[in-house]
C-alpha cells in the first residue's frame, strides 16, 4: 500500500510540475498576443498542447493507481465518494502527503485557469478592436475612394475624388 501511495505522490508531483510549465507557456502566449508575434504564439500553443497531452497521460496513470489503492482496501470506488475523503479516513496520518500534494495541485490548476481566462480576455479585446478598426477603415475607404460598404465601386462618388483626377 505504501508503494501505491508513493507512486500516487510521484504522479501528483509530476502533474504539479507540468502545470507550472503550462502556466509558463501560457505566459509566453500572453506576451505573443500582446506584441502580435505569430511565431512565438504558434510555439507557445504547440508547447501547451504537448503539456496537456502529458497531463492526460499522467491522469490515466493516476486513475490506475487510485484504483489499485481502492482494491488494496477492498472497497469499490463510487463516483459519489470523494477519493480524498476516503483516503483520509482509511490512511489517517499516512494520507497527509497525498492531501498536501492534492491541495498544491488544486492551487496550481486554479492559477492555470486564471492565466487562461486572462489570455482569453486579451483575445476578446483584440478581436473587438480589429472588428471596430475594419468597420472604420471600410467607412473611410468608402468615402475617400468611392466604394460602397460592400466593396463595390460607387461611380458617382469616385468621380469627385481628387485622387482619381487626371492632371
Amino acid at each position: 500500500m505504501r508503494i501505491i501511495i508513493s507512486r500516487i505522490c510521484g504522479l501528483l508531483n509530476r502533474q504539479i510540475a507540468i502545470y507550472r510549465q503550462l502556466i509558463d507557456a501560457m505566459l509566453v502566449e500572453r506576451k505573443a498576443l500582446l506584441v502580435r508575434d505569430i511565431e512565438h504564439l504558434h510555439d507557445a500553443l504547440e508547447k501547451q498542447q504537448e503539456l496537456v497531452d502529458e497531463i492526460h497521460d499522467i491522469m490515466k496513470d493516476y486513475e490506475e493507481e487510485v484504483e489499485n489503492l481502492f482494491e488494496s482496501f477492498a472497497i469499490p470506488r463510487h463516483p459519489s465518494i470523494e477519493t480524498e475523503q476516503l483516503l483520509k479516513a482509511k490512511l489517517g496520518r499516512d494520507a497527509r502527503p497525498l492531501v498536501q500534494l492534492s491541495e498544491k495541485l488544486k492551487k496550481v490548476i486554479e492559477r492555470a485557469k486564471q492565466v487562461n481566462r486572462e489570455n482569453q480576455r486579451i483575445i476578446e479585446v483584440s478581436n473587438a478592436f480589429f472588428k471596430s478598426y475594419f468597420r472604420l477603415l471600410t467607412d473611410i475607404r468608402s468615402q475617400a475612394f468611392g466604394y460602397t460598404h460592400k466593396g463595390v465601386a460607387d461611380r458617382a462618388a469616385g468621380r469627385n475624388v481628387a485622387i482619381n483626377h487626371r492632371i
